[in-house]
């Protein structure tokens, strides 16, 4: 599994937009070297990257993130995870939606 952080949270937008490459481009988001489980459901993930076992808390991944140009370290809406097969979900707070970005 991948994730990707969104460099802006879209907390704003979410409600109103569908999630495809024009609404989102793919130089907006930041892929994360993180690990997580594969067994992982996309609502399990979401809880692990907002729990105290977040493994960017550290200080190193701060830095990176901060490099990165990301304000947030745990996962937020406009966030996505990419599975196994390729498929990218956006966490939308209520719901996980596709994204296409090809």
């Amino acid at each position: 599994m991948k994730v990707y952080y969104a460099k802006d949270p879209m907390y704003t937008v979410m409600p109103i937009v569908e999630p495809n490459r024009d609404t989102f481009p793919q130089d907006d988001f930041v892929a994360l070297d993180v690990q997580v489980p594969a067994d992982m459901t996309l609502d399990r993930i979401f809880e692990y990257l907002n729990s105290a076992q977040n493994p960017l808390k550290t200080a190193e991944s701060q830095r990176w993130l901060a490099q990165q140009d990301l304000s947030h370290t745990s996962m937020s809406v406009g966030d996505i995870v990419q599975d196994d097969h390729g498929r990218l979900m956006m966490c939308t707070g209520r719901v996980w939606k596709p994204v296409q970005w090809e």
